[in-house]
């Protein structure tokens, strides 16, 4: 096989050798094709190109040409075209659960930026919590004791792009406090309510509340308060993710009124029957040791119910009987018969 040994001077120095079975590559030279990732030299070149893109070691570009199918004596070397990429690659980000500012991004515990790079990977993203490379694309989401993210991103022509972010965190939970509203009564640092009552809430926080929910579901307060069970679970999260938990507890009023009897001398609390004297007055009262009373009435002789408190006296001796009914603030209920005993 005859070889072609020397070449024009000037077209030697721009595009190099060539012989039969192929462009001569020096050994730390690469090559590509079709715009490829270039190659190192000891890569096969496939069979049938007709185009090659030489890079030295110092970054000249080159451009090849040959006719594959030609024989060794009209192998012929076409005039160079050089294409140079000097754009660098773009970096495409995307925040989810943060609060951008004119200069700065608000992160917090549900933060998290996605980066994706069109025309080359990322080289380098530093933050205080890690360091990547070599990705097109990566996700951060882990922002706590982060003021700042860097990232570098290069194309296989050595072209860069960076990109600074200044980062402010907040990992404080929002400020909440919380009353109930009447009849449920505040004893001390607690609250004396029945069972369910209507919760009046207070949150506050250095950005928006996203969200109130009450047994993990959703809740809209407004200028209404809310109906809530003693026990039920509180939760408020702002819009980057910082969340207040608390148990809602107050000492319940379950207890129904009773009734008093009174005689001017003694007092007490009348279980079932009654025994006084004829014509000796007395009093009979409801009372509540909750939240205190809404209702409380009496059925006598007359057949229909009338207020309480009311004084009786009773002239003749004999059984008679009173219905009393009392209700509490919270729907505690008495309803019961009262004999009372009259006796010389």
């Amino acid at each position: 096989m005859r070889i072609l040994k020397y070449l024009a001077l000037g077209s030697m120095l721009l595009l190099g050798s060539v012989k039969a079975s192929g462009p001569v590559i020096k050994n730390d030279e690469m090559w590509s094709t079709n715009g490829g990732v270039f190659q190192p030299s000891s890569q096969a070149i496939p069979e049938g190109v007709d185009r090659l893109l030489v890079k030295s070691a110092v970054g000249d570009v080159r451009l090849l040409e040959i006719n594959p199918f030609a024989t060794n004596s009209e192998l012929k070397l076409k005039a160079p075209i050089i294409s140079v990429d000097r754009t660098p690659p773009q970096i495409n980000s995307e925040w989810k659960h943060v609060i951008a500012a004119q200069d700065h991004v608000v992160v917090g515990p549900d933060s998290e930026l996605t980066m994706v790079v069109e025309g080359g990977e990322i080289t380098a993203v530093k933050t205080a919590a890690q360091v990547i490379k070599g990705q097109t694309n990566t996700v951060i989401d882990t922002f706590k004791g982060v003021d700042a993210i860097s990232v570098t991103a290069t194309d296989e022509f050595d072209n860069t792009k960076e990109m600074y972010i200044a980062l402010q965190a907040d990992f404080q939970p929002p400020q909440v406090s919380w009353q109930l509203a009447e009849p449920a009564v505040r004893t001390g640092n607690g609250w004396f309510a029945g069972s369910q009552a209507q919760l009046m809430l207070d949150a506050k926080d250095d950005n928006d509340v996203a969200s109130i929910l009450i047994n993990d579901k959703p809740v809209i307060v407004d200028a209404h308060a809310l109906n809530v069970r003693s026990g039920d679970k509180l939760t408020v999260v702002d819009q980057l993710g910082n969340g207040y938990d608390e148990e809602l507890r107050w000492q319940k009023d379950e207890e129904a009124p009773f009734i008093v009897y009174s005689d001017g001398e003694s007092t007490a609390i009348v279980e079932q029957n009654i025994s006084v004297k004829v014509n000796a007055v007395f009093e009979l009262a409801a009372n509540d040791d909750g939240v205190g009373l809404t209702t409380q009435k009496y059925k006598g002789v007359q057949r229909k119910w009338l207020d309480l408190p009311k004084k009786f006296r009773f002239t003749s001796k004999g059984y008679y009987r009173i219905k009393v009914l009392a209700e509490d603030k919270v729907g505690n209920v008495l309803e019961k018969n009262i004999k009372v005993k009259a006796k010389r």
